[in-house]
């Protein structure tokens, strides 16, 4: 008798294990704000879904009736769900329990995402605000002067907002979000920029002093290791944001396409600097055809690329890539530049299979 006892709470318990794994669709209720928070990585209240663009809902439609969508919870982790064409929606809600700050920031530390639109709305469903980001459009019309993309949040102590994020973009989707008050964030966001200057300062030196190698001695490794470096220190910019900002502020086809021509050129430059600089055809005959056959392969890539933008854009989208580009030393001098008309991205991860890792 115990024995089948002891089976039926086993199996019971068990029932209840998968229940749970199975379980609800959401996290927790809320992110709860309490007198001792001053960051909060929101994880395990954020929940999403992802849809076909023709079937993903307006916003309107989403916020009249959220429960009707098949929201998934994250877990107690990042949401990370890799290179995807489809429109993902993330919710989350916040409550600030007792915390006397009323100002507070949601962070997102990933400047690579495509489109990211953030909708704060009451407990009530009332919408108090909404802000863009992302490479797709110009640094310059965000919400906030940040490199990476962030969004005030007013919410006094006792209520509560509902956050909904739609996340469209070529590159991978991951949402490192996190909740900071305002103290808290000006203090972060100015030790990460005082190590980033570190980090660039000590590039800039590094190419200078290779660059005045060059002028020297006139030895072509020299010159190959500068832009190797160069290509490295802004791919960095790009990856944290700081190019977009600084760089092409009011510009975002630069920053939909920079990175499908940096990625080929960090396998060119190593290659052919290697070549140079160890003297490989001599010395390693085998070594120097496999290296040739990676500068070949990033050439070809390269060449793809750039057909599928010609192709896919117009002549004016063209013209615009150029003139940006020129625009670039006018923006490091801190001079105003007129804005240009937004113009669509080219669907470059239609693509073979092994190309997407150098243009999604």
């Amino acid at each position: 008798m115990q024995d089948a006892v002891s089976h039926t709470l086993r199996f019971a318990a068990l029932v209840l294990l998968l229940g749970a794994a199975a379980g609800p669709a959401r996290g927790d209720d809320a992110a709860v704000l309490t007198s001792q928070t001053e960051t909060l990585k929101p994880y395990p209240a954020v929940r999403y879904f992802c849809s076909p663009a023709a079937k993903s809902p307006a916003p309107e439609q989403l916020f009249g009736n959220p429960e009707a969508w098949p929201w998934r919870a994250t877990g107690n982790e990042m949401a990370n769900l890799g290179f995807t064409a489809d429109h993902c929606w993330f919710h989350l809600t916040v409550r600030n329990q007792d915390n006397a700050e009323n100002e507070w920031r949601l962070v997102v530390n990933y400047a690579l995402l495509g489109q990211l639109d953030t909708y704060v709305l009451t407990s009530d469903g009332e919408r108090l605000a909404h802000f863009s980001a992302g490479m797709d459009s110009a640094f310059n019309e965000r919400a906030s002067a940040e490199a990476t993309p962030s969004f005030p949040l007013n919410l006094p102590p006792g209520e509560q907002r509902e956050l909904y994020l739609k996340v469209v973009s070529p590159h991978s989707i991951q949402l490192p979000l996190e909740l900071m008050s305002n103290p808290a964030f000006q203090s972060a966001t100015l030790a990460h920029t005082l190590v980033q200057g570190l980090f660039f300062g000590g590039m800039l030196v590094m190419i200078l002093y290779n660059l005045s190698l060059f002028f020297s001695i006139r030895e072509k490794a020299y010159l190959l290791y500068v832009c190797w470096s160069l290509a490295i220190t802004l791919f960095m910019a790009v990856l944290h944001g700081y190019a977009q900002k600084y760089l092409w502020p009011g510009s975002a086809l630069i920053s939909q396409y920079i990175l499908h021509y940096l990625l080929p050129l960090l396998v060119i430059l190593p290659s052919l600097f290697t070549l140079h600089f160890l003297g490989l055809p001599e010395r390693s005959p085998p070594l120097a055809r496999l290296l040739r056959g990676l500068v070949g392969l990033g050439v070809a890539v390269s060449a793809f690329i750039l057909a599928q933008v010609v192709s896919s854009d117009d002549s004016a989208t063209a013209q615009e890539a150029v003139q940006a580009v020129k625009d670039v030393p006018a923006k490091i001098a801190g001079k105003p530049v007129a804005p240009r008309r937004k113009k669509k991205r080219a669907s470059l991860c239609q693509s073979p299979p092994f190309l997407v890792p150098f243009m999604c």
